[in-house]
């Protein structure tokens, strides 16, 4: 019998009655439980163990079976986050990238803190979600091991913030008009989505001011995520074109 505080990053349906959850903790990792019940609404897990939930649990799980939830109490539910479309979509999309990327039992307190503060300076709405997003990928890809290479060209390690800027999602980094036919494929990025980029990997998060980004540089940072995630972690992330259609809403 384990008691855990940890952030709900998935749910599953099982059965007619029952969910199956992954729960992200700082002390243990993802874990994997059942709520028996937890579908019906007069359930007390109905609402404790739905995707970006933080709650306490406790649970039995033996070494390397299915944990059973026995007691769950809601922690923090993010209300603003809940409320709104898009910034639920914003959230669902790096709880679900996080649960796609760490193993079961994986320790990554690293990681469990920054998607929790994450997660918290979005609800607070003084914060652009985007942009944190974007800080939170490129956050993950070091954690992960596959840190972009930005402070050169990843091949010669020419540093000159006046080439011509092109990003290598094959060889993690930047590529400069030298070296540019090694990759093809190159994304072409403009100088400022190439500093935003820098600013990204080394700010903390406690840093952040107000920041404003042209679209232009923003979909140039978005397609850089994109492909980076879809070659290095083989993931194809549907929330991304959600937020992208999302954002066409509020727009009109």
């Amino acid at each position: 019998m384990i008691r855990v505080d940890g952030i709900v990053i998935k749910s599953i349906d099982y059965g007619e009655a029952h969910r199956i959850i992954h729960i992200f903790t700082k002390e243990h990792g993802k874990i994997s439980a059942i709520a028996m019940g937890a579908k019906k609404t007069k359930s007390k897990h109905s609402s404790t163990t739905q995707p970006l939930m933080l709650g306490c649990f406790v649970l039995y799980k033996k070494q390397a079976s299915l944990g059973r939830i026995n007691q769950s109490d809601i922690i923090y539910s993010f209300p603003k986050i809940r409320g709104d479309l898009l910034l639920s979509t914003y959230a669902m999309y790096i709880i679900d990238l996080t649960d796609r990327v760490i193993e079961q039992e994986e320790l990554l307190p690293e990681l469990y803190q920054l998607l929790i503060d994450t997660l918290h300076m979005i609800e607070s709405g003084r914060y652009d979600p985007e942009i944190l997003v974007r800080i939170f990928e490129l956050k993950v890809f070091s954690i992960r091991g596959y840190r972009p290479h930005l402070d050169s060209c990843v091949s010669c390690n020419l540093e000159n913030d006046e080439f011509n800027y092109h990003f290598s999602i094959k060889y993690g980094g930047f590529l400069c008009s030298q070296c540019v036919g090694k990759d093809s494929y190159a994304i072409k990025i403009s100088s400022q989505t190439a500093k935003l980029l820098r600013i990204f990997q080394y700010i903390n998060l406690n840093r952040i001011g107000e920041i404003s980004i042209k679209e232009q540089y923003r979909l140039e940072l978005q397609e850089v995520s994109r492909y980076f995630i879809e070659e290095h972690f083989g993931l194809n992330m549907k929330w991304l074109k959600m937020i992208t259609d999302i954002k066409k809403m509020y727009d009109l």
